[in-house]
């Protein structure tokens, strides 16, 4: 992809990233964002920064883990949102803050920029559903959605792997849970495993119990990518002992996930 933009929406921190071959521009261009969205009087938005006291008549947060709650949630001043409608405002901030968009390459000079935005690997298909219909409804129908674990395979795929198709393991830690998605060419291999941080058995014995499964043993495995969000993901040295902790246990190849640069 020689023109794109990817989005991610965090917990704590939302970042775009710009990546483009337009010789003499900077390569990638990274907006990184509070997931905090404030409201002005006419309704205008932004995301992150600080809070424009003469203007701003609400703040918006901790709408990721809300998305398809039929009960929404409310703003700094009682008024009730809809998640998914707060998820969909959020990119389009996002993508505002990343024109005017580099016009140069892609498989012919005409290409326009692919955008691309996650989502947490542990949704099921319905949350997916209901996140792509607020952005149809945003006017964001050109936006298209991969889960966090396909992401992070397709880097490693891209970027690590000398063998292209192979099975990897994803193993994304956030700060009320850990989620283990396996991935092969691509595609998510049936459903992510969700567990909660509370009593939480190690990730290796998640990994493996992911693995035992489908019938598979971490032989099958091709590596490990450990992914991390909300404010565990602060702290790299944590998320480095993971990786270290599978690659120790189960003799697999593991890595830290890409930051937003990559």
């Amino acid at each position: 992809m020689a023109i794109g933009v990817g989005l991610r929406i965090g917990r704590v921190v939302s970042t775009a990233v710009v990546a483009s071959n337009e010789p003499g521009t900077p390569d990638p261009v990274v907006i990184a964002r509070d997931t905090v969205l404030h409201i002005g009087r006419d309704d205008s938005t932004f995301l992150g920064g600080s809070a424009r006291a003469d203007d701003e008549v609400r703040t918006l947060s901790g709408f990721l883990s809300r998305v398809g709650d039929p009960a929404g949630l409310s703003a700094s001043d009682g008024r009730v949102y809809r998640a998914e409608d707060a998820m969909a405002t959020a990119i389009h901030c996002l993508l505002t803050e990343c024109h005017p968009l580099p016009t140069f390459g892609g498989m012919d000079r005409d290409s326009d920029p692919g955008y691309t935005a996650t989502y947490p690997s542990h949704w099921d298909p319905a949350t997916v559903a209901t996140l792509r219909s607020a952005l149809d409804f945003a006017d964001l129908r050109h936006v298209d959605l991969v889960s966090d674990a396909q992401a992070a395979a397709t880097w490693y795929a891209s970027e690590i792997s000398e063998t292209p198709g192979q099975l990897v393991g994803v193993y994304h830690v956030d700060d009320v849970g850990s989620t283990v998605t396996l991935v092969r060419s691509g595609v998510p291999v049936g459903k992510a495993f969700r567990v909660p941080v509370k009593n939480a058995p190690s990730p290796a014995a998640q990994l493996a119990s992911a693995l035992g499964s489908f019938g598979w043993l971490s032989d099958n495995l091709d590596a490990v990518v450990v992914m991390g969000d909300g404010l565990v993901a602060r702290d790299r040295s944590h998320i480095q002992e993971i990786a270290n902790s599978l690659a120790t246990k189960l003799m697999v190849r593991s890595l830290v996930g890409p930051g937003p640069e990559q």
